[in-house]
């Protein structure tokens, strides 16, 4: 009889120190952060927990909405679920963005938010609270100064007053 369970498991790969979603035997997917990011390396095998799915998913349903295509809206998910369940703390930047938004104005994790700086970005809501957000690049990129540019995936916290909700998700052009 065929196991149709689903195996999914995170690991850090032993030789490039990169935190990984194990989705079969022979497919890995990388995410964009390391070993050294992690809350806890303790285990080997970290298995896809119910909490990993439902975060996933609700991060997987909403991007589906964007012009994103699936190939990114799949990383996007994965990389934003590591995030919001196995990462520490991020420092906040807010320096690196124009005020634009209502101090004191309370996102909730999957807003869709936009920044301000040479250019403009989009960003998924990870994590919130009432004074800042952890967010992650949506836009393919943004020019922070003449020097730096964030690619799609980057992670940052910012204080809420940096950021503006958009409501017309399907439109963006990301």
């Amino acid at each position: 009889m065929q196991n149709n369970l689903v195996n999914w498991y995170w690991q850090v790969d032993v030789n490039s120190d990169e935190f990984i979603l194990n989705l079969s035997n022979d497919i890995q997917f990388p995410t964009l952060f390391s070993r050294q990011q992690l809350l806890t390396t303790s285990q080997k095998h970290i298995p896809f927990t119910t909490e990993d799915a439902v975060v996933y998913s609700r991060f997987r349903e909403l991007l589906a909405l964007t012009k994103l295509n699936p190939q990114a809206q799949f990383s996007i998910a994965v990389n934003a679920t590591a995030v919001h369940n196995y990462l520490g703390a991020y420092a906040t930047k807010s320096w690196l963005f124009e005020t634009i938004g209502n101090p004191g104005f309370y996102f909730e994790s999957g807003d869709i938010v936009e920044t301000e700086s040479k250019s403009i970005g989009y960003y998924l809501v990870i994590d919130t609270d009432e004074l800042t957000s952890t967010i992650m690049l949506l836009s393919e990129q943004q020019q922070i100064d003449t020097n730096r540019v964030f690619n799609q995936g980057q992670v940052i916290r910012v204080h809420n007053d940096r950021l503006e909700k958009k409501s017309n998700i399907e439109s963006l052009a990301l």
